[in-house]
């Protein structure tokens, strides 16, 4: 029998007042099934959630009361907010510890070394330092970031033995570090096979710091489980719809406190995505002949930014995806970092809601864990990113936590800072876009620092909805303005006067060749889904995801 145990007495071990870790990342293989028994179970609370990033299972648990404290560098849905997160966030229920890519990695290997911290150079001129006096600054300028340990691991696995070992082959987040340093970790599989098995494919995480295995079919849903099934948008709407009705709490009723687990896949129609094949997405057919949209410009905006080099993509960018697939199909050496499978590929995947991190990974020449890639390949390679932050300054300072709105004075709650405020310290070649310039996200001053600018060494480039930014002299300047967009309407989206030079050229649209490799990369337009924002943003992406269901069928 060895370690196998039952989802009811694994998560009873979970009490009230600990810190809680889960594995994998967004919206791929969480333990959402684990995270809905411990709501069934209903007698854990004050919890302090520990991801990389948290999601849907994370908001459920939000929803339920049941949080007091989260720690994570991204709390959202990919495209869309975590409602009861952002709801309590801005309501002062919730205490944010703020944390990035670099400093969970660094804690979590503090904690592996058996030191109280390990130095670096993230946050290095932002505003984070000031919300967490547990990060000091040492005297050689660096700051020290503390160890960190979780009372509790649990880690979604495709398969697993009786004993734990357990194979991961998708996305790794930072599963191997909070399994190794828990005091109690817990594997949840959505299979049990023999040891045999998983020696011939080779453990990713060891039975030595596994101490129980729950073998749960579908276990990650409404997440997904790669190579097993994708992500369920079809939960997810329902899930948003509730929130826009203030009725979450009647959600997590209906659909999560059901009698258990097997019920609670019935209610939600999970077993349907087994029927499901998301590598059906490479083959959708084009979309017809079209005029060039303002997504169309700015993807070859990025696109002309790239030269033979590796480029690094963050979670829910299409946009930079789409202009990676410009510039590779031009001919140019682009090889292609994507933190959606934490791999790397130099093939042109399609862009999918639900099923990209299936062709990613299909494709992948490498994978690592989000540990790796934060503590060594980012630092590495100083790959050209394209960042995406919800504010941006005169500057090249940016902002992803907090801002408030100057009309109604409400303070709006962002994902997360993510890895801005690491690689903003180190690496030159970062560019940055805004899909929807407004004066108020493109500022005289961000509200808060979370990403260093000009002051250390500054973003090279600023792509918006409207326009090019240069920053080569330390500011922005304007260095082309996009068609149909007049310089009144650029200023009036600005938030500082511009100095915009006589007879500024336009921005280069794609032409008949690239607009049609962009209708082969994003038949459903996800590209456009970034330029969107409120109910129109919503309503676009549940329609793609409908039809990328139908398609994969």
């Amino acid at each position: 029998m060895g370690k196998l145990t039952s989802l009811e007495d694994a998560a009873a071990s979970v009490q009230s007042g600990m810190t809680l870790a889960f594995g994998g990342m967004t919206n791929y293989r969480r333990p959402a099934g684990f995270a809905a028994e411990l709501v069934r179970q209903g007698t854990s609370a004050d919890l302090t959630l520990l991801g990389l990033t948290l999601g849907i299972e994370s908001d459920i648990l939000v929803a339920a009361g049941m949080v007091a404290k989260t720690r994570t560098c991204y709390f959202g849905l990919e495209y869309l907010p975590a409602p009861a997160f952002t709801d309590a966030a801005q309501r002062g229920t919730l205490d944010i510890i703020e944390e990035t890519e670099a400093s969970l990695a660094l804690g979590l290997r503090a904690a592996l070394m058996g030191v109280p911290y390990l130095p670096s150079n993230a946050w290095s001129h932002t505003d984070l330092p000031s919300l967490r006096p547990d990060v000091a600054r040492q005297a050689d300028g660096l700051y020290a970031f503390p160890s960190l340990r979780p009372d509790v691991a649990v880690i979604h696995v495709e398969k697993a033995d009786a004993q734990g070992n357990a194979v991961v082959s998708g996305n790794r987040g930072i599963d191997r570090e909070i399994a190794s340093l828990a005091e109690y970790t817990i594997i949840t599989a959505e299979r049990i096979v023999p040891t045999e098995e998983i020696a011939r494919e080779g453990a990713y995480l060891s039975a030595e710091v596994v101490d129980a295995v729950v073998e749960l079919p579908l276990g990650a849903y409404p997440t997904s489980c790669y190579p097993e099934y994708t992500f369920d948008f079809s939960f997810l709407r329902k899930y948003l719809e509730h929130s826009f009705t203030g009725n979450l709490g009647i959600f997590v009723d209906d659909y999560v406190r059901t009698a258990d687990h097997e019920e609670y896949l019935s209610l939600s129609k999970a077993k349907q995505l087994l029927q499901l094949d998301p590598r059906k997405l490479a083959s959708l057919a084009p979309g017809g002949k079209r005029k060039a949209s303002t997504a169309d410009v700015m993807a070859k905006a990025i696109a002309d930014c790239i030269s033979d080099e590796m480029v690094a993509q963050g979670i829910a960018t299409p946009l930079v995806a789409a202009g990676y697939a410009l510039a590779k199909a031009s001919g140019k050496n682009v090889r292609f970092a994507s933190a959606v499978g934490n791999c790397l590929t130099e093939r042109i995947s399609p862009l999918s809601l639900q099923g990209y991190e299936f062709l990613l990974l299909d494709s992948a020449v490498s994978k690592m864990s989000f540990a790796e890639a934060a503590c060594e390949v980012l630092p590495l390679l100083a790959p050209k990113e394209f960042l995406r932050p919800a504010q941006v300054d005169r500057s090249g300072r940016t902002n992803n936590l907090w801002t408030v709105n100057a009309k109604s004075g409400e303070r709006m709650r962002w994902p997360g800072a993510g890895g801005i405020p690491d690689v903003t310290a180190y690496n030159e070649k970062l560019h940055l876009y805004l899909p929807r310039q407004r004066d108020y996200n493109l500022v005289e001053r961000v509200e808060m620092v979370s990403g260093a600018g000009c002051d250390v060494h500054g973003p090279v480039k600023l792509v918006t909805d409207l326009a090019v930014f240069s920053f080569e002299s330390g500011e922005a300047q304007v260095q082309s303005i996009h068609p149909g967009v007049s310089e009144k309407q650029l200023q009036k989206e600005t938030g500082f006067a511009l100095d915009i030079p006589a007879n500024v050229p336009r921005t280069p649209e794609p032409d008949s060749d690239e607009l049609a490799l962009l209708q082969v990369v994003d038949p459903l337009g996800i590209r456009d889904v970034e330029l969107l924002s409120g109910l129109k943003r919503l309503m676009k992406t549940l329609d793609i995801a409908s039809k990328e269901r139908d398609a994969m069928r």
